[in-house]
């Protein structure tokens, strides 16, 4: 049988016939080939090498470079420390055991001399039946006092231990770092053979993150970035903006990675590590500088003893801890959560090491903070929850109201059955939303309503056999259903497929709708008046037009719509193409995203097979009612490339608003910006607004590293020689005081010689030092001229580079 490494990968019918020399600009590499990859590829005979001539090459650049030498003395090298270490490692067992044996020893000793002294203070005594060494030790006791030299002696014992102890410590912490930085080393020898046979890139890792941030009390979901440099060090980044930098620790592997924004910029760890990458001894958590939790591990990396744990989503105004024991990273014993101080909940895990719930428990809801205070109490076996569970939520008057809850099977399978009353994962004191219902089997049945506090406002049924499938006539809340968006959708279901007609509606008020298909495809068809997810308190945004297949098509206008007074405009409109594939064409009048009541941008323009060509213009609406839009901005799309900005472009900042008016103006070459670009701003004045003008160009982090140092040095000098003035004040009040008090020791109108000497001394130093604190404050003044002439020089120079157009 032919072994498969002589055969070809490509076609593995055929032997290889040599090895191919693929060389590149910055590397290479070597590959086997046959006689039709030679045919196929064009291979040039040059470029291939047979087996023999290929061992023959390489022995040749061992020769060279005297590789077989330079191998055996690093292996020898290496070699000669390991057995050092063995031997090392037979010492160090041998002196720790005799260090363990010493001490063991002195603790004996001192039991029995304190038995000693036990047996005389409670035991009664036969002087009789002494020994004579016992009575010895008696007539000391009287005499010599040495109950007091024994105890003073047993204290110096204890103390000369307790420095061996500390020395060790510091003994076993340089071993930890020694540990680390040869599996350090090791580490970059594999990285670098790694990288030298697969020619893998050593630059930075770029990893996204999905990130949570809060925003009116609740986290939503965002995305932030996280840059892993090729020295380890970490740099966590959201919208161009530096969240967090961590540098690599020696010994540290794969730490925590953050997804939540304020633990990203607050939270800190502070500890040791150990082998392997363990945790090990004190770790502190720290927010925002403040000590808040923390706790031991053990040499192996587990979690043991008292801990002080922070909640998952611990955060500013969440500050939730957890308190309790850990053995072997597995939590035992009672825990307890705590939030500003104040208990909150908790339970008893099992003590068998394997951290099961047991009992009585107290849980918080994932949303849990000051307006959503919801916790679940019920109860745990072996780690399930059984028999029934209440939600209960304290109300703005701190009362607890028992506003929920069901049960469980008793057997621990943890399947819902019987009547249930669930809280949106929305609910809030001034936001009670709540759907109520049957479970059969862990699966919903027969009719469910929603209730917003207290009222009916939406609902329908689930089919009787446990499929959890819509049937009937339904109505639905919108994704966003929130107080400023009552939006509902009211239709009817067949075997869990919505068909016929469905009417949106807001706050009860029906604004929009259309069709399924009857066939239960879940299909739009015909006429569509479909609501834009943002809404204002002063107005609502629609798309009118008609759906083929569940595709636009056609023309679709885009309407505000005008809550209070019913007033109504078009403000946007395009065509979709006939075919049904959702391409937009022709002209086009779209919304920005995010379109509000303070940020009413629309975009007109021109797509072509569903892609921006040609002139774009953007439009900002100040006022609601007045339509007054102006030109704002735009530039142009190549229609060649698609969608690629090329020549002139104004481009909103991120965040435009009413109360942000902020534009770039500039030039984009093949979709980059390049060359100088302006900065304009809209400044009121009374009733009017005033366009303002800046000039900018792009500059790399070093340079702005380079002058925040320079400035922060110059700023250091110059406290320096305000500093010293403030000394010199101090100085001569005290020269002051000492002057009185030596006044008041005059006697009889004669200063003693002595005094004099002190006085003509103290004048001297004072006089020294004065000149000395006037040239440092003249250094610090002159530093900061020198600052202002920097700064001058700086922004001449600015001025030139923006006029020689250097580019970004």
């Amino acid at each position: 049988m032919i072994s498969s490494h002589v055969l070809c990968q490509e076609h593995p019918n055929q032997k290889i016939q040599g090895i191919y020399i693929q060389k590149q600009k910055e590397s290479g590499f070597f590959k086997k080939v046959c006689s039709e990859c030679i045919t196929n590829f064009q291979i040039p005979s040059k470029q291939i090498l047979s087996n023999t001539n290929l061992v023959i090459e390489i022995q040749r650049m061992f020769d060279r470079q005297k590789c077989c030498f330079d191998l055996s003395e690093t292996e020898q090298i290496l070699k000669e420390v390991l057995e050092k270490i063995e031997q090392l490692k037979v010492e160090i067992t041998i002196i720790f055991s005799t260090i363990r044996d010493s001490i063991l020893s002195i603790l004996n000793s001192q039991k029995q001399g304190d038995g000693m002294f036990h047996d005389i203070i409670y035991n009664k005594l036969d002087l009789f039946q002494c020994s004579q060494m016992e009575l010895d030790f008696l007539y000391s006791f009287f005499e010599e006092k040495n109950y007091e030299i024994w105890m003073k002696r047993k204290k110096n014992i204890a103390q000369e231990i307790q420095k061996a102890g500390v020395f060790l410590e510091r003994f076993i912490k340089n071993a930890y770092k020694t540990s680390q930085l040869v599996e350090l080393i090791s580490t970059n020898q594999k990285n670098y053979l790694q990288q030298s046979s697969t020619k893998t890139s050593t630059k930075n890792k770029i990893i996204q993150l999905e990130g949570l941030q809060e925003v009116n009390n609740q986290l939503i979901q965002t995305n932030c970035h996280l840059i892993i440099q090729q020295n380890g060090n970490k740099i966590y980044n959201y919208n161009e903006q530096i969240l967090r930098q961590e540098k690599n620790k020696l010994g540290q592997k794969n730490d925590l990675v953050f997804n939540n924004l304020e633990q990203i910029k607050f939270l800190q760890f502070k500890g040791e590590y150990g082998v392997n990458g363990y945790k090990i001894n004190q770790w502190n958590y720290f927010w925002n500088d403040v000590l808040v939790g923390g706790g031991m591990y053990n040499h192996m990396g587990q979690k043991i003893g008292q801990w002080i744990d922070l909640h998952e989503d611990y955060q500013e105004n969440k500050k939730i801890i957890e308190k309790g024991c850990y053995n072997q990273d597995q939590r035992r014993g009672v825990w307890q959560f705590y939030q500003d101080q104040y208990y909150i909940g908790g339970g008893s895990y099992s003590e068998d090491g394997l951290s099961m719930k047991i009992g009585k428990w107290i849980e918080l809801s994932d949303g849990f903070q000051k307006k959503s205070n919801i916790t679940y109490i019920g109860e745990y076996k072996k780690g399930k929850k059984v028999n029934k569970w209440e939600t209960w939520f304290q109300n703005q008057i701190q009362e607890k109201i028992l506003i929920g809850g069901g049960s469980y099977d008793e057997r621990g399978d943890v399947i819902k059955i019987g009547q249930w009353i669930e809280l949106n994962k929305d609910f809030t004191y001034d936001f009670q939303l709540i759907h109520q219902g049957e479970y059969k089997n862990g699966k919903k049945v027969g009719i469910w309503i929603t209730k917003l506090d207290g009222s009916y406002i939406g609902g329908g049924s689930y089919d009787e056999r446990g499929d959890c499938i819509k049937i009937g006539k339904w109505v639905e809340l919108s994704a966003k259903f929130c107080s400023l968006s009552k939006v509902t959708f009211k239709g009817e279901y067949e075997n869990g497929k919505k068909i016929g007609r469905w009417d949106t509606a807001l706050s009860g008020i029906e604004i929009g709708g259309g069709s399924y298909d009857k066939e239960g495809q879940q299909i739009k068809i015909g006429k569509w008046i479909e609501l834009n997810d943002e809404l204002c308190s002063e107005f609502y945004v629609t798309y009118n037009g008609e759906y083929k297949n569940d595709q636009k098509v056609g023309k679709w206008n885009i309407n505000i719509q005008h809550i209070k007074d019913k007033w109504n405009e078009c403000i946007g409109d395009g065509l979709y193409d006939q075919k049904g594939d959702g391409i937009k064409i022709g002209k086009w009048i779209e919304l920005c995203d995010g379109f509000n009541q303070q940020k009413q941008i629309t975009y007109k323009g021109n797509y072509q097979n569903g892609v921006k060509v040609g002139k774009w213009v953007i439009f900002f609406n100040q006022k609601l009612r007045n339509n007054e839009k102006k030109k704002i901005g735009g530039g142009f799309y190549d229609e060649k490339v698609n969608g690629m900005k090329i020549g002139k472009w104004v481009e909103l900042c991120n965040g435009f608003n009413q109360q942000k008016q902020i534009t770039f103006k500039g030039n984009y070459q093949n979709g980059v910006k390049v060359g100088k670009w302006n900065l304009y701003f809209y400044v009121k004045q009374g009733d009017n607004e005033k366009k303002k003008k800046m000039q900018y160009i792009y500059v790399t982090k070093h340079q702005v590293e380079m002058y925040y140092m320079m400035i922060k040095e110059m700023v250091l000098k110059l406290e320096n020689g305000l500093k010293f003035w403030i000394n010199l004040i101090r100085l001569n009040k005290q020269f002051l005081k000492v002057s009185i008090k030596m006044k008041k020791k005059l006697e009889d109108g004669i200063l003693l010689n002595q005094i004099i000497r002190q006085i003509k001394f103290v004048q001297v130093v004072d006089h020294m030092m004065k000149e000395v604190m006037v040239l440092r404050l003249e250094i610090g003044l002159n530093w900061t001229m020198t600052f202002i002439n920097i700064r001058i020089l700086s922004i001449q120079e600015i001025i030139r580079m923006v006029q020689r157009l250097v580019f970004g």
